[in-house]
């Protein structure tokens, strides 16, 4: 711009989409601002050419920096997104004066500057052009002899690179592309091979990261929790513990007696006692915590007694009377006993027979056989009953004639083959009524 000379120009005025916006002349604002930092007062013009295209003018009265604004309210509410503007202003004028000043000045200068070089190209003993030709031809010979050793060196130098090379590529002869591809193959697999590793390392610090957050918080607690759970709520060291575990009987011993074979009755019904005896290990009596108990099943799982509690005789004496009736069915039978002592469950299983008794003759004869094994005596006693008498072979001899068979059968008198007094240290025996 010229200091006191109207300055004139344009701008584009669009939309968000970048369309031309036309008819908003009233609606542009343009604001000025002087070199001295002050809003510009003089007359500013402002129209539109078409197209979207505006104009402005004004003329500038100070030198320096004007800057030139130009705003709409909807499509260039502000300096980002109107049209901004710095100008330069000067007084041309003056400064073709000042031009013209220095050229005269330039050309007294440079006539000083060329005879300065004329006297340092003749040097102190002010020789011609044709001396310094002289030796400068004499540069040249030097600067010849000099390009032909380069020639020289240049031959020796590509036979050495040539060499260098042939070293480089090998007895399989890569050239060097080959060679560069193979060190970036072996660079990028070391790559690979190093971030594998630290993804590696990352789970290895997750792992420890976690084992040490155990080590400093979730162990301890879980000790702490053990060794609460230990104590108890008496708070007991465990050598206390230990005296106390001492002390607790370590174990429980049972005698059960079943008979093997439980006869079924004629008629009417028929009882077997079942004994049970419960002892510490020092072999007295032990008291269990609540009345053992038994059943009777069939092998299958059949019930053949439901169970029932065994009734108190004595401390640790124990007996219960299965009674049963002539309908019982002949079958091989489990008897269960459970014995809870000490918090502690023992269960144990004996097997017997259910069975229908054989004739009585033949028993007798049986039980005869086993005597005369014994003693030879016949006042020897019999584990066998009649009308609360133990009898001996002498009278089992007189009650199994004919007149009283049908009554010993009535009776149901009880045939095993333990007899009284020898026989009597078998492990399990029978009580008989």
């Amino acid at each position: 711009m010229e200091l006191n000379k109207v300055y004139r120009d344009t701008f584009i005025l669009t939309d968000s989409d970048g369309d031309p916006v036309t008819g908003e002349t009233a609606n542009i604002t343009i604001s000025i601002t002087q070199p001295d930092n002050n809003p510009f007062v003089g007359s500013i013009s402002k129209g539109e050419i078409g197209g979207g295209e505006y104009y402005f003018s004004f003329t500038p009265n100070l030198e320096g920096t004007w800057t030139v604004i130009a705003i709409h309210p909807v499509h260039a509410p502000n300096k980002a997104s109107g049209y901004a503007e710095t100008y330069y202003c000067n007084d041309n004028e003056a400064v073709g004066d000042a031009i013209l000043d220095d050229t005269d000045t330039l050309e007294a200068d440079l006539k000083t500057y060329l005879d300065g070089i004329e006297d340092n190209i003749r040097g102190v003993d002010n020789k011609d052009l044709s001396q310094i030709s002289t030796a400068l031809a004499t540069i040249q010979s030097t600067v010849d002899a000099i390009l032909e050793d380069t020639d020289t060196v240049e031959a020796d130098l590509k036979t050495y690179i040539d060499t260098i090379e042939d070293n480089i590529r090998g007895l399989d002869d890569r050239d060097m592309t080959v060679v560069y591809d193979y060190i970036t193959s072996v660079k990028n697999d070391l790559i690979d091979q190093i971030d594998d590793n630290e993804a590696k390392i990352d789970i290895i610090d997750g792992i420890v990261d976690a084992i040490l957050e155990d080590t400093s918080t979730t162990i301890p607690t879980l000790i702490s929790t053990s060794e609460s759970n230990i104590r108890g709520a008496d708070s007991d060291t465990l050598k206390t513990i230990s005296d106390q575990m001492d002390e607790i009987t370590p174990l429980l011993r049972y005698v059960i007696e079943v008979p093997p074979i439980m006869y079924i009755p004629v008629s009417g019904t028929t009882t077997y006692r079942i004994l049970l005896f419960l002892f510490d290990s020092d072999g007295n009596p032990e008291a269990p915590d609540s009345l053992p108990t038994i059943k009777i099943d069939q092998p299958d799982g059949t019930p053949v007694l439901s169970l029932h509690d065994f009734d108190l005789d004595s401390v640790g004496v124990y007996h219960y009377d299965h009674t049963f009736s002539s309908s019982q069915l002949e079958m091989v039978a489990i008897a269960t006993i459970t014995i809870i002592e000490g918090g502690v469950t023992h269960i144990s299983s004996k097997l017997t027979e259910f069975a229908t008794p054989q004739n009585v003759t033949e028993v007798i004869s049986e039980i005869l056989t086993e005597v005369n094994k014994l003693n030879t005596d016949n006042s020897v006693y019999t584990n066998m009953e009649w009308e609360n008498k133990r009898l001996t072979a002498v009278d089992i001899e007189y009650y199994s004639d004919t007149e009283h068979e049908t009554l010993m059968k009535t009776k149901a008198v009880r045939a095993t083959y333990n007899i009284y007094g020898a026989l009597a240290t078998k492990t399990e025996t029978t009580t008989y009524e």
